[in-house]
């Protein structure tokens, strides 16, 4: 009776261990991460309490490939402060909508004559992603690429700029 029992728990964890498995793998096809309800970018920045300064522009819209992926090094920075994989996305059109804001977290950061630039980025109708930059009105060294709520790569991923790096590269190179 023991053994009958043993085997009646054995196949039900295996029959359990697959039907996770089927669901989780599931999601991940079909689940493109939205990082809000909101549909237009305005919206969506003005919920996060910043002040939209200019007009909204469509400043590209592309189907994202591997190659996407393993381009320069701004792209990678671009990608590093997603909230999702970007292979989520590979062969979906994604559009970029360009515009800059005040009440920005970054804002801490301007000297006079500067600007804060939030890129939205949209794929089927939904808000997935973006950045933030600073426009210095005189040029400087090092990178500029922020989390669309003004976070560094080191405080969005928790790794420092070197791991960073290495896993990406040895992931998309």
């Amino acid at each position: 009776m023991k053994k009958v029992t043993r085997m009646i728990l054995i196949l039900i964890s295996i029959f359990l261990l697959i039907s996770f498995t089927a669901c989780s793998q599931q999601a991940e096809k079909t689940d493109i991460i939205s990082i809000t309800a909101e549909k237009d970018p305005i919206e969506y920045l003005q919920s996060k309490g910043y002040t939209v300064l200019t007009d909204i522009k469509k400043i590209d819209s592309k189907v994202i490939s591997k190659d996407d992926l393993k381009g320069s090094f701004i792209n990678g920075l671009i990608w590093s402060v997603q909230s999702f994989e970007p292979e989520k996305i590979i062969g979906k059109n994604v559009d970029y909508y360009c515009v800059d804001v005040k009440n920005h977290p970054l804002d801490k950061y301007l000297d006079e004559g500067d600007s804060i630039t939030v890129t939205v980025m949209k794929t089927d109708d939904k808000i997935i992603g973006g950045y933030s930059r600073i426009n210095f009105k005189e040029v400087k060294a090092g990178a500029n690429i922020y989390s669309i709520d003004g976070r560094t790569l080191e405080e969005f991923t928790g790794l420092d700029f070197q791991t960073w790096r290495e896993s990406w590269d040895k992931k998309y190179k």
